[in-house]
């Protein structure tokens, strides 16, 4: 846990500053700074990894707007509610994490590892998560409108009522996908790969673009009234 907030010293050593993001009061009775403030210290721990593998990372709502913490080793981490708005992330050790509520609208995610990470309720709009991977990521009700996610790898993944409205899906993998009652309007899913994805109450599938959509060995060419006409669509959810 990461407990105490520590003023950081650029010659100490990686391995002691352990930080809040409350910024309370010490025993001295000094006011110590916000952690926006100590951002500096915290990358350079990150950069280092083997600090942070060492300890249970847990920084709710801490603020790492426009952060650099590419390749940055953060499985399992607790950062739900965190402000990570424009942050670069590129390439970052995410699985498992804890994100539900956070804000990554703009952040830079390409090729992250996000696999059974929890995302719900999250902020991704404009994200970029090109060729990440989410394998059985939560994303319930997370808003991913604009967000970048071309030849991403979403097999299993949860997006029961995410809004993807114009996201870019192409050449995406969702196979297995819960996509229940997703809004999809205006989305580019040309190429995307929808074997097996459950689609019930999908929002807007007649304004998306389909072109080339693969799923059960036929493309997705028919609507009625927004929905799928042309089958056969899974008619369960997919198991978990």
């Amino acid at each position: 846990m990461l407990q105490e907030h520590r003023r950081w010293n650029p010659n100490h050593s990686p391995g002691a500053p352990s930080v809040t993001p409350s910024g309370e009061r010490g025993s001295d009775n000094e006011q110590r700074p916000p952690f926006g403030a100590n951002l500096h210290a915290l990358e350079a721990i990150l950069a280092r990894n083997r600090w942070w593998r060492r300890q249970r990372s847990d920084l709710p709502g801490v603020d790492l707007r426009r952060a650099s913490l590419e390749r940055a080793h953060l499985k399992g981490a607790n950062l739900a509610g965190a402000h990570l708005e424009r942050a670069n992330l590129k390439g970052a050790n995410l699985a498992d994490a804890h994100l539900e509520r956070s804000n990554l609208a703009g952040a830079h995610l390409e090729r992250a590892n996000l696999s059974r990470a929890h995302l719900e309720g999250a902020d991704l709009t404009g994200a970029h998560l090109e060729r990440a991977i989410l394998t059985v990521v939560h994303l319930e009700a997370a808003n991913l409108t604009g967000a970048h996610l071309e030849r991403a790898w979403l097999a299993g993944a949860d997006l029961e009522r995410a809004d993807l409205t114009g996201a870019h899906l192409e050449g995406a993998v969702l196979t297995s996908a819960d996509l229940e009652r997703a809004n999809l309007r205006y989305a580019h899913l040309e190429r995307t790969d929808l074997h097996g994805a459950y689609l019930k109450g999908v929002i807007g599938l007649k304004h998306a673009h389909l072109e080339g959509v693969i799923g059960l060995g036929q493309p997705v060419v028919a609507f009625v009234g927004g929905m799928v006409q042309q089958g056969p669509w899974p008619v369960r959810k997919p198991s978990r």
